[in-house]
């Protein structure tokens, strides 16, 4: 077929020459085709394009079934021509061990039953007339086979495929045979006595004129009248209209699709019984309506500037403001009549733009590929509970949040960073983050945290990774970069950490000496430097020296001979960039100084 680019193709295929027996094309690859089902579609690219091989009725190629597999067969009666029990039509057959299962009706006389039945075997099968065997068809002996009683039983041989049989006569071989149908005139009639009448009148819409509004005779005392030649024997469905809004009639009508009214064409001229509008049969006495409360939350949501609206069959599906009830809480009040169907939806805005997504779970599809929320009004007034915008549910609050404290006794260095002490970890995307100087070396920060979080962090001597703390193991868990993580499950409780000691799982035990009793010091220069430095004796005699980063780290040791006031020139260290403490250490004391390397 040739199709202009950029234009969206809609295609059905037909097993014959009319829809009778069209695909039923998967929703998932389908496009809502307006009438409760679905056309393939596709969008027609700038070359000749050659679509993938599909199977009938599927979206991909057709399941190769193997003989002995199940597969779907579909058995149809037609009981037109005989008057059916109360208790419907009823298959016995070898599939259900010949006890009679209920079959569904189809309309127009037809009913269905589907089995899964083995393929390559022979099912046999009757139809019964009610759900007893005194009900049983009599199978022409031409299309049956003997079934061991005298009788015989219909039979088929279970193709490798899915199957649906054409419908058959109740106790004959072929489809039921009717006279050639002719056109005859059909009057329909409705009561409006209960309505308010539009301005642009009452009118009938239906399969017989494309489903437009065609003005309907007033005939007087809120009765109207439409006259149509139609086709005999075929099934029409129509609508009542007041003005542009279409009629909401129950179920108990007997409807088709989209809660159409449906009537059969006989072979003469009909007068269809007086129908009152939105109801079935004649109009009663005007029904007292009660009040419908609708709720939705809208906490979760960021709200239009219009605010939220409400649109469903009680207004015509025209967006309503609904009212502010407190707490993102908004309200709606409808007057609807006991036992009707409500169908709605609520709008995030003032257009359908903003309509929610309706989950099919509490939902009822509204002929646009989507969901409308149902509800069958009782008798008295009903307030629905808030349900959350787009959910069948109340909305979940996400639980508030409670404070961590984290304490760290940073007395174990040999030095503290000017930068001070820092915390990173997962609470604040493992960005250093200053603590707060509490004294005698402990450092603290709180922050807020979701219950049932998991922390993960680090405490750093400075404000870069270079001089953060090394986590043991046994109270730390994998970092993924060789080394570990502190680890703290929050409860729903407010939390202060035990205070830690840096690098350790548990307090600090021995602090070092070097820090409770501060040393001497002795002289640098310069200092600045750039990793090479002078410095001057202290004093006589045998001397180590040992220079440590601010994590406490060993990172050069030597030792020589001092003579007090000589000064000696050190070029050994090959220090990096930062800040380092120096100490000189004789036999009975310890002399310290702090150097900054600085290139």
């Amino acid at each position: 077929a040739e199709a202009e680019s950029g234009t969206t193709v809609l295609w059905k295929y037909l097993n014959g020459d009319n829809f009778d027996n069209a695909e039923t094309v998967p929703e998932a690859c389908g496009e809502d085709d307006g009438f409760g089902g679905f056309n393939r579609a596709f969008e027609m690219p700038e070359e000749d394009t050659v679509l993938d091989l599909v199977c009938f009725g599927a979206c991909g190629p057709c399941e190769v079934i193997e003989p002995g597999d199940p597969v779907d067969v579909t058995f149809a009666v037609d009981a037109s021509l005989i008057t059916t029990d109360p208790a419907g039509m009823h298959i016995s057959g070898s599939f259900n061990d010949f006890i009679p299962e209920a079959m569904e009706e189809q309309g127009d006389g037809i009913w269905t039953f589907t089995a899964a039945i083995a393929s390559g075997t022979e099912a046999t099968w009757k139809f019964i007339n009610g759900d007893t065997p005194a009900g049983e068809e009599g199978v022409p002996a031409e299309c049956g086979e003997d079934d061991g009683f005298g009788g015989f039983n219909r039979s088929l041989l279970v193709p490798a495929e899915d199957t649906v049989l054409d419908p058959v006569c109740f106790a004959s071989c072929g489809p039921c045979e009717t006279e050639p149908g002719g056109n005859v005139n059909v009057t329909f009639f409705v009561d409006m006595s209960l309505e308010e009448i539009d301005p642009l009148g009452v009118g009938i819409s239906g399969s017989f004129n494309g489903f437009a509004f065609q003005e309907m005779i007033d005939q007087g005392a809120g009765l109207y009248s439409f006259t149509a030649e139609l086709e005999s024997g075929v099934t029409y469905e129509y609508k009542f209209r007041n003005g542009d809004e279409f009629e909401n009639p129950p179920a108990a009508c007997g409807l088709g699709d989209f809660n159409n009214r449906v009537v059969t064409v006989g072979e003469t001229d009909m007068v269809l019984d007086i129908d009152c509008y939105s109801a079935c049969g004649p109009c009663d006495d005007p029904v007292e309506q009660v009040t419908l409360t609708l709720q939705v939350d809208a906490s979760q949501i960021e709200i239009d500037a219009t605010g939220m609206h409400i649109a469903g069959n009680f207004n015509g599906f025209t967006p309503e403001p609904m009212q502010f009830g407190g707490n993102d809480i908004y309200v709606f009040e409808a007057q609807v009549d006991p036992g009707s169907v409500v169908l709605w939806k609520f709008l995030n805005g003032d257009n359908f733009d903003g309509a929610e997504t309706v989950p099919v779970e509490c939902g009822e599809p509204d002929g646009f590929g989507g969901f409308n929320r149902e509800f069958t009004m009782p008798a008295a007034d009903f307030v629905f509970d808030p349900v959350c915008f787009g959910s069948c549910t109340a909305c979940v609050s996400a639980p508030e949040d409670v404070s961590v404290t984290f304490n760290v006794d940073a007395s174990s260095l040999v030095a503290i960073s000017p930068e001070g002490i820092h915390i990173a970890g997962n609470f604040n995307g493992f960005a250093p983050e200053p603590m707060t100087d509490a004294g005698d070396n402990v450092y603290t920060i709180t922050v807020d945290v979701e219950p049932g979080t998991t922390l993960l962090w680090k405490y750093l001597n400075g404000d870069d990774f270079e001089l953060a703390e090394t986590v043991p193991e046994e109270c730390g868990e994998d970092d993924g970069f060789g080394g570990f993580n502190r680890v703290f499950n929050v409860p729903a409780l407010d939390q202060v950490l035990d205070l830690v000691c840096f690098n350790l799982c548990g307090p600090c035990e021995d602090v070092s000496v070097f820090n409770t009793e501060a040393p001497e010091s002795f002289q640098v220069f310069p200092n600045p430097n750039n990793g090479e430095f002078s410095l001057v004796a202290p004093r006589n005699g045998a001397v180590d020296l040992r220079i440590y980063d601010l994590s406490g780290r060993l990172v050069h040791a030597n030792r020589f001979l001092t003579v007090e006031g000589d000064v000696v020139n050190y070029n050994r260290a090959m220090l990096e960039n930062g800040y380092y403490v120096a100490e000189l250490r004789y036999e009975d004391r310890i002399y310290s100084s702090k150097i900054l390397v600085k290139r």
